[in-house]
């Protein structure tokens, strides 16, 4: 029995009159430390004996949450709220969780009030920013971690908040600035060193090559520092032409971060195998009607690292478009019908795909359009830019008979090299290593083919070196396959400032630049057994 379910119910027995805090504390460090059984425990016994503490009410709110059950969780916060109006916590739990249950127009006057309560409390205020950013309120966003900076003005981790907003609306230049000012607070903010040779051109004169370095030699530094610093030096040693140095350091990087974590492609390959072999022809002579929807949902997926995120900013300007961003709702639908069908047991992760083939794609296809409805704007279309979204082609299809997909390609050689260069957050783990991003691509290639031959016209594939050297006729195609009329707005892409959160969000902003094409080639010698490896898979 931990000390915490003892002290609590060694509290439990005290007189009534005894304050809540201490058991409360304890309930609270159970929950922070994944004792769920003994904060469960707690949580009963202040419920059975502090109902109308609205402090009491929320932790019972956030146990309720913990353990998936959203709905009651939201019950509680509101109920906090009602306790307790003045308190600014009680408005974000209750936001979180709306965001949870896909009500999120909900969420919005909830953060407005927490932030008019939230005077002199850090932490609301940090956990306000946090949430109008998956919001997309970016100036709000801006504005609740300023006042919480006002308060704690050596926080290097607001610093870096506060520079990943302005990246994510495209003022690179306080970006950088932001990120300067969280690394001389503390070297150790990994993503600052990152993000501000991220969003700046490196040049003769201007770079952070001699103060990464710096602070690549200090051993003191965490490993995330230590490989966020070393892609910050490659993109920066490639900016000014120094390729060898570029490679050895972005080696070095991708090895530390392979480093931190499990991962075998051979999973990821057989899933997409089963994948080939579960949706087959058989599969699509079913009758299923899907859902139909008034909105036109357009799928731009692919690889990482292929222009999707430049072809979405183009289309955006389009007046029947909006831009959902990189939506994740698809796979999280499908997997909450799979584990809805069968309710008695766990599904072994191998035969996932198996399990999904039995979902009701129609439902699907509603709790989809339900879950983005607040992203995807008063259009009648908008873009879903998930790149992962290419395991599901045929399902989308299946679910969203009206959905349009567009399946953006690039050079193999560019786009591997473009996805090893690039650090991500946690998603694409075969980036990190050559021999797994071959084996990942080729497994992707091969997927891509199945559903070509599926889908046929249902699918439309564009190529990124057609975007770029014929910017217009290819939009007025994709445009074509959209059922949407040309409009020239749509080559206004310095006009567009609409927010961008994606890895491309520096790049795909004022200009098309044809300085991506090819630029492998100045590591030929380097990617050469990638090279080999497409070759021999005949995708070169």
């Amino acid at each position: 029995m931990g000390a915490e379910l003892k002290e609590a119910i060694h509290l439990s027995k005290a007189p009534s009159s005894i304050d809540p805090a201490k058991l409360l504390d304890a309930g609270k460090r159970c929950l922070a430390t994944g004792r769920m059984a003994e904060a469960v425990q707690i949580a009963r016994q202040l419920d059975a004996r502090y109902p109308n503490n609205a402090a009491v009410v929320c932790f019972v709110g956030q146990i309720a949450k913990a353990r998936g059950d959203v709905a009651a969780a939201e019950e509680m916060f509101s109920r906090a709220i009602t306790l307790a109006p003045g308190k600014a916590a009680y408005y974000l739990h209750k936001a979180d969780a709306l965001c949870v249950l896909a009500r999120q127009s909900e969420a919005e006057p909830l953060l407005d009030q927490a932030l008019r309560l939230a005077d002199k409390e850090t932490y609301a205020l940090q956990a306000c920013g946090n949430l109008l950013v998956q919001l997309n309120h970016y100036e709000k966003a801006l504005t609740a971690f300023t006042r919480a900076l006002e308060l704690l003005p050596d926080d290097a981790q607001l610093h870096l908040n506060i520079a990943a907003v302005h990246r994510f609306l495209g003022n690179l230049d306080e970006a950088a600035n932001w990120a300067d000012k969280a690394v001389g607070i503390n070297p150790n903010t990994a993503q600052a060193l990152f993000l501000r040779s991220d969003v700046r051109k490196a040049t003769a004169q201007i770079n952070n090559v001699a103060d990464l370095r710096h602070h690549m030699a200090h051993s003191e530094l965490s490993a995330n520092t230590l490989f966020e610093a070393g892609f910050a030096l490659s993109k920066e040693y490639e900016d000014m032409g120094q390729y060898d140095q570029a490679f050895d350091a972005l080696q070095t990087a991708n090895e530390r971060r392979r480093k931190n974590f499990a991962y075998d492609v051979e999973v990821d390959i057989r899933r997409m195998d089963d994948i080939r072999a579960h949706y087959n022809s058989s599969f699509f002579e079913r009758d299923i009607a899907g859902y139909q929807t008034d909105k036109t949902p357009v799928f731009i997926l692919g690889m990482p690292r292929t222009g999707s995120t430049l072809l979405e900013r183009f289309l955006e300007q389009h007046s029947c478009m909006t831009s959902a961003g990189e939506r994740t709702e698809f796979s999280a639908c499908l997997s909450e019908l799979i584990k809805a069908s069968n309710p008695d047991r766990a599904i072994d992760p191998q035969k996932l795909v198996e399990a999904s083939v039995s979902v009701d794609f129609t439902k699907l296809g509603e709790a989809y359009i339900k879950r983005t409805s607040f992203y995807a704007g008063d259009t009648s279309h908008f873009i879903d830019k998930l790149p992962i979204n290419f395991l599901y082609a045929g399902l989308i299809k299946t679910a969203l008979p009206n959905a349009k997909i567009i399946h953006v390609r690039r050079d193999p050689m560019d786009t591997c090299y473009a996805i090893y260069k690039m650090l991500f957050d946690q998603t694409y783990p075969f980036a990190y290593d050559l021999e797994e991003l071959a084996s990942y691509y080729i497994a992707y290639d091969q997927l891509m083919t199945h559903w070509r031959e599926i889908l046929a016209e249902d699918l439309y594939e564009l190529s990124y070196e057609d975007l770029v050297n014929d910017t217009e006729y290819t939009l007025k195609q994709a445009l074509s396959f959209c059922e949407l009329d040309w409009e020239d707005s749509c080559l206004d892409l310095a006009g567009n400032t609409k927010a961008s959160t994606t890895a491309s969000a520096a790049q795909a902003r004022g200009e098309v630049y044809k300085s991506s094409l090819a630029k492998w080639k100045n590591f030929e010698a380097q990617l050469r057994p990638l090279q080999l490896r497409l070759q021999d898979a005949g995708l070169i």
